[in-house]
């Protein structure tokens, strides 16, 4: 269930277009990836964020085979696509690292494997959530190494930096995907309102850490 100050709770159970158009807007600007694939198994809807990991937009990648859009990762997609399908249950923290290449560092994925219901409570396909952690991963090797006392500023100021990355695309995006409703003459009701107000106080924190990595430059 998503926390209480990410959705306005005015959302919850509406079905207007001002409500679809949000709930589209949160999956499409969702910095982790969000997929569906039916049960062949063939992708059916695909974020922004997910198709990107392919290098390739959405629309070209819904509807073929999962082996062209993944070729290093369909066999592990497949394998868990079929469990969840046979059991009804759902494969979580799967993780997977594809290998450094030409032009492009090695990175790593963490996926949960969900079981998508119909009305009728049939499973319908799989849902797919990718999270990147390669710079979790990063940071963790990072702590490992003995300390240096003339970067530990710097290095403080990029992890506060690393942990914002996701959280400024995604407030960023929302930010402007509710000036675009405003812009098309569809006014938002209090809570609505609210909550833009707290995107606008998150990208104002962002800034500040923005500013602490300028001061430290400068010092430098």
């Amino acid at each position: 269930m998503a926390p209480d100050n990410l959705v306005p709770h005015s959302m919850v159970g509406r079905t207007d277009d001002q409500s679809q158009a949000i709930l589209q807007l949160l999956v499409d600007c969702a910095t982790v990836g969000i997929g569906f694939l039916d049960h062949q198994p063939c992708f059916r809807y695909l974020n922004p964020t997910l198709a990107l990991i392919n290098s390739a937009a959405p629309d070209e990648l819904v509807g073929r085979p999962l082996v062209e859009v993944a070729p290093r990762a369909a066999s592990l997609i497949v394998e868990h696509c079929r469990h969840v399908l046979a059991s009804g249950g759902p494969v979580m923290n799967v993780e997977y690292t594809r290998p450094a290449a030409a032009g492009g560092p090695a990175r790593t994925w963490l996926a949960d494997f969900i079981p998508i219901r119909g009305l009728d409570q049939a499973i319908i396909g799989v849902g797919l959530i990718v999270i990147d952690i390669t710079e979790r991963r990063l940071a963790s090797a990072a702590r490992d190494r003995p300390a240096d006392p003339s970067v530990d500023d710097l290095q403080s100021i990029l992890r506060d930096a690393q942990a914002y990355t996701h959280r400024l695309n995604n407030q960023l995006a929302l930010a402007v995907g509710y000036g675009e409703l405003l812009a098309a003459g569809r006014d938002l009701d209090k809570q609505a309102r609210e909550y833009l107000g707290r995107v606008v106080t998150a990208l104002n924190e962002v800034g500040q850490t923005v500013a602490n990595l300028q001061n430290v430059v400068h010092r430098g």
